[in-house]
């Protein structure tokens, strides 16, 4: 999610953009790298932007979503072309690799809900 911080009294100079979307564990330099080749591409190819969210954004259900899921994250980021062409299809090719030996990895693990929705159904 990104929110424009320091809008209303706060002067000019205190504004920022703000976005939450990655976790605690993302890589700070490519997130931004990422970040700014999405902005400098929506500027060469003249996107428009959407309306500006007003409210609770949590409750918008009108907002396009981002992937959910480690394993919707991966095929998104394989299948663009616009962050093969800004970092590197090398780069992108090694979190993909990544992402999805991660997410094979979980898929053999069993959850303690999984567990505990078993024990409830025996």
């Amino acid at each position: 999610m990104f929110r424009v911080c320091g809008v209303g009294e706060a002067s000019p100079s205190a504004m920022r953009i703000e976005c939450r979307l990655g976790g605690a564990d993302l890589n700070p330099y490519l997130a931004y790298s990422a970040l700014i080749a999405a902005g400098l591409a929506g500027i060469d190819q003249e996107l428009e932007l959407p309306p500006a969210c007003e409210g609770n954004a949590y409750d918008n259900k009108s907002l396009m979503e981002t992937a959910r899921n480690l394993r919707d994250a991966v095929e998104a980021l394989n299948g663009s072309e616009m962050l093969r062409k800004a970092l590197g299809t090398k780069v992108v090719d090694h979190y993909v690799y990544m992402g999805r030996w991660e997410q094979s990895e979980f898929d053999k693990r069993v959850t303690d809900w999984e567990l505990e929705r078993g024990f409830d159904r025996a």
